[in-house]
């Protein structure tokens, strides 16, 4: 038993187009997530924006090479008896959900093995000096009329080599430089698209990361569960309950356990009785590591 599409041809489609062919039609839920996680600039064409993902080319391509390792093949996945109704009665297309699984379960690989740690953007690191010194502003609007006051005592340290080489302390200096800050990120819609992009450019640390296992199991799962849920924001129809009568489960985090057990995620067998042990992994709350996708 192979999948419905053997091989891609519309190798560099970076955005989706209405005169879709059936093999890129097949990826519509592999569309709607990439475009989520891994966006390309949007584009502009008559009629408004085209918005797209660079992610596409590479699953593509992948998959025609047959670089996907996914230990489930098709075959066991299309025969399997506890996930195959779960899908069905959630209203979800099987052979779309396929390619769904095996782009989320490269683009795990991808985030969480031999991954290059990336720094914050400027426009990052502008956004997060502005929400942290803006909860503690008190009083004052104007740093040049009015006194300005925080509800902590604040000081900004300039460093040169690591070495402190200036502090400052005055609440209408730090009120200043705040207001500047926000002027300038709230013009940052209005700059020239090649400023915007540099300000938007993270810096490419000179170390790599690998996520522990908890870790993959978390990311796995987040990327699930932004697409397990109701139309127009997931791929399910309606969200679904199971009626007493019924054998078949509609619980997405179990149908997801499920998957971890089945790609080799974890070879732990309890993932694929019940939902307790992935919950007990994301109760634990594992901080992911920022970095650049080592294969998208």
């Amino acid at each position: 038993m192979q999948p419905i599409i053997d091989k891609f041809t519309n190798i560099d489609a970076v955005y989706p187009t209405l005169e879709a062919k059936e093999e890129d039609s097949i990826l519509d839920y592999v569309w709607q997530l990439a475009m989520l996680i891994h966006p390309a600039m949007p584009k502009e064409v008559q009629g408004g924006t085209l918005e797209g993902s660079e992610a596409m080319p590479t699953f593509k391509e992948r998959y025609n090479n047959r670089l996907i390792k996914m230990p489930l093949t098709y075959e066991e996945y299309k025969k399997n008896k506890e996930i195959q109704p779960t899908i069905t009665g959630l209203e979800i297309d099987s052979d779309k959900f396929w390619f769904l699984l095996l782009f989320i379960w490269d683009y795990t690989q991808g985030q969480c093995f031999n991954a290059q740690e990336v720094a914050p953007s400027p426009i990052g690191e502008l956004n997060s000096f502005i929400k942290l010194l803006s909860q503690y502003k008190t009083a004052g609007e104007n740093p040049l009329t009015d006194q300005m006051q925080f509800s902590k005592d604040i000081t900004l340290s300039i460093q040169i080599n690591g070495k402190e080489m200036q502090t400052i302390q005055h609440p209408n200096t730090i009120g200043y430089l705040l207001s500047l800050c926000e002027e300038g990120f709230q013009s940052f819609c209005d700059m020239e698209l090649e400023n915007m992009v540099a300000m938007c450019e993270v810096p490419l640390k000179d170390t790599s990361n690998t996520e522990s296992n908890n870790s993959q199991i978390c990311y796995f799962t987040l990327l699930f569960k932004s697409m397990l849920q109701p139309f127009p924001n997931g791929i399910m129809t309606k969200q679904k309950r199971r009626s007493r009568n019924s054998e078949v489960s509609y619980n997405v985090t179990l149908l997801i356990s499920r998957l971890i057990y089945l790609t080799g995620i974890s070879q732990n067998e309890e993932f694929y009785v019940n939902e307790r042990t992935l919950k007990g992994y994301l109760s634990n709350k594992s901080k992911l590591t920022n970095v650049r996708n080592r294969i998208y």
